[in-house]
C-alpha cells in the first residue's frame, strides 16, 4: 500500500479523501497549502500526491513546479484533484506532468481506480 499526500484547502475534501485511502488500505497525510505540501516533501517520502488547484497564495500548479524543483519531488507522481473541468487547467496539468486529473465532486471508486493505477495495485 502506498504512502499519499492530499493537498487541499477545503477540509472536508482532505477528510473525504483520507477516509476512502484509509478504506483501501493507503497511509495517507493531509496539508491545506501549497507550502505546507513542500515542507512536508522535504521531510517524508510518499508514493504518490493528491493535489487541489484552487488554493489561496499558491495554486496547485505552483505547487507542483516547486515539488519538482526538490530531490524528493523530481519524479513524485503527483495527480490533481480538483473542482476545475477546464480544458486548459488539463492541459496545463499534462504540461507539468502531472500523472493524472480526477474531477471533484468525485466517487470513491473513480479515485481509488486511479490512484490503484498509479501505484500499479
Amino acid at each position: 500500500m502506498g504512502k499519499i499526500l492530499v493537498v487541499d484547502d477545503d477540509m472536508m475534501n482532505r477528510r473525504m479523501a483520507q477516509y476512502i485511502l484509509s478504506k483501501a488500505g493507503h497511509e495517507s497525510e493531509s496539508v491545506e497549502s501549497g507550502e505546507e505540501a513542500i515542507r512536508s516533501i522535504e521531510r517524508e517520502e510518499y508514493d504518490l500526491v493528491l493535489l487541489d488547484i484552487e488554493m489561496p497564495e499558491m495554486n496547485g500548479f505552483d505547487t507542483l513546479k516547486k515539488i519538482r524543483t526538490l530531490e524528493r519531488g523530481a519524479d513524485l507522481p503527483v495527480m490533481f484533484l480538483t473542482a476545475s473541468n477546464d480544458a486548459r487547467d488539463q492541459n496545463r496539468a499534462e504540461e507539468l506532468h502531472a500523472v493524472g486529473y480526477v474531477n471533484k465532486p468525485f466517487l470513491p471508486q473513480d479515485l481509488m481506480s486511479q490512484v490503484n493505477k498509479l501505484l500499479g495495485e
